[in-house]
């Protein structure tokens, strides 16, 4: 480890035994080894607590909490702690990946060559393996900054293989310097799950910060496998209210009223249109209303 700066792998973990062991071979077999990884648990009620304990390796440090906080506050206690622990650089990384040895050598590498702020590797679902889940992401300026993963669903064959600056990566396993975060701000726990990831990179964005896509590095995401996905009721709920938190949050007063009146829109032709039933429709307009209803953190969100 002579000579390596110490990188901190932040993970929030909550029910998430079934994909703790292959996260765990996958991290302990880094040909890199000058790591850290916080989890941080959000009161897991199976056997994650355990399963964390049982790794006899001083490189894991665990956070338990008495509470669910949600994964924008959990990744901000991980930050934090990997702060403390004077990283050098962090890792934002979901639990219910697996990725090969080389991840974080080669991500720091690329960091380093590329002299960027972030960088992001391409990720594939971890069922079928050559189905891309993220080969790099855009703002959609025009539609109130709403996001798009580039690739989405597609078989890879090859045509995202190009190392390109991007505007929006999702926090499932991102590289940069921890001193960006003086910067930029911690994660907004307003949003509890779903668009902090959003928020942080807009944020990032208008301080002139550098995102770059690396296709050649690969990471493999078991999409929704604990959350049950955006989906789920709770997911259909938090997408929609956070839609609209995050359209308050960031655009004035004219742009916030055309966007909740697209966003009101696009939830009536859905229905109409068969693709939401009476059930998900009345989840998404209750988070919606909710969503207009809560206040708005402006405040800078400091580490």
């Amino acid at each position: 480890m002579t000579g390596q700066p110490k990188i901190g792998l932040v993970t929030v973990t909550y029910n998430s035994a079934k994909v703790i062991p292959g996260f765990m071979e996958s991290l302990q077999a880094q040909t890199y080894a000058n790591w850290q990884l916080i989890a941080v648990d959000n009161q897991s009620k199976d056997s994650s607590a355990e399963l964390l304990r049982s790794y006899d390796d001083d490189r894991v440090t665990i956070i338990f909490n008495e509470d669910n906080i949600g994964v924008a506050a959990g990744n901000n206690q991980g930050i934090r702690e990997a702060i403390q622990q004077d990283c050098k650089y962090i890792v934002l990384i979901n639990n219910d990946t697996e990725f090969p040895a080389n991840l974080l050598a080669e991500m720091l590498r690329r960091l380093l060559e590329l002299q960027c702020d972030m960088v992001v590797p391409k990720m594939y679902y971890y069922q079928p393996k050559d189905r891309l889940w993220f080969a790099g992401g855009k703002f959609r300026r025009f539609l109130f900054w709403q996001i798009r993963h580039i690739g989405l669903d597609q078989n890879d064959t090859g045509l995202f293989n190009q190392t390109v600056p991007i505007d929006y990566a999702p926090t499932c396993c991102v590289l940069m310097p921890s001193q960006l975060f003086e910067q930029v701000g911690l994660m907004d726990e307003q949003y509890f799950v779903y668009y902090d990831d959003v928020d942080f990179f807009l944020r990032a964005n208008r301080k002139g910060c550098k995102t770059y896509y690396l296709p050649h590095i690969h990471l493999y995401h078991k999409v929704s496998s604990l959350s049950g996905g955006n989906e789920s009721e709770w997911g259909l709920y938090m997408q929609s209210r956070n839609a609209i938190l995050f359209l308050r949050k960031n655009y004035p007063a004219l742009p916030q009223k055309l966007g909740l009146v697209g966003q009101q829109l696009f939830l009536l032709f859905r229905f109409i249109l068969k693709r939401d039933n009476a059930k998900t429709f009345a989840i998404r307009q209750r988070g919606l209303r909710d969503g207009l209803r809560m206040p708005i953190n402006r405040m800078p969100i400091n580490s």
